[in-house]
């Protein structure tokens, strides 16, 4: 190999290994499991309020549930009749189906039901095959089992809560900044 080529590869290696969002296995904690708890569920972020959300139910089948990604400029929307998480703008403009979410061939709705962020900037999206996680990038690391179809998640620090129905579970994730 040139000098060259040697130089550019011991260049681009660093680069891209630093693009790669850790693996699920890295994300999890070894050991861990849902527990119930009897504290209270953090309240998940507040969407903007410049966010319009009928523009929102013009676009997406069936709008379920949002979170709040990159500091307030993105807001996720779940569409529980389709395979996608939805990107918009802060202000409900634009939308695209960004985040897809894998399902059993021959299905059609996801039935998401609950979004939200760690400190990393990752993705949660529960659904009925389980909780999907998206690196800062869109891109999946994997599917983590849930304690039941979730219809609330939020983070405190590196605890993950899900609300399945009135009970309130919580699972420790490698998840902080």
């Amino acid at each position: 190999m040139s000098k060259v080529l040697l130089a550019y590869v011991g260049l681009a290696l660093p680069a891209l290994a630093a693009a790669q969002d850790m693996p699920l296995h890295e994300i999890i904690k070894a050991g861990e499991t849902w527990q119930p708890v009897k504290a209270e569920m953090p309240a998940p972020e507040k969407l903007p309020a410049t966010f319009d959300r009928k523009a929102v139910g013009d676009r997406v089948a069936g709008p379920d549930c949002f979170a709040v990604w990159h500091d307030g400029a993105t807001v996720l929307v779940g569409d529980a009749g389709g395979k996608h998480v939805w990107a918009f703008r802060a202000d409900g403009a634009g939308g695209e189906k960004y985040l897809p979410l894998r399902l059993r061939k021959g299905d059609e709705k996801s039935e998401v039901s609950a979004l939200c962020v760690d400190g990393r900037q990752r993705v949660y999206a529960a659904y009925k095959e389980g909780i999907m996680v998206f690196d800062p990038t869109g891109r999946p690391c994997g599917l983590i089992t849930s304690p039941g179809k979730a219809d609330l998640m939020s983070f405190n620090g590196n605890v993950l809560y899900a609300r399945v129905g009135g009970t309130v579970y919580a699972r420790k994730m490698l998840a902080g900044k």
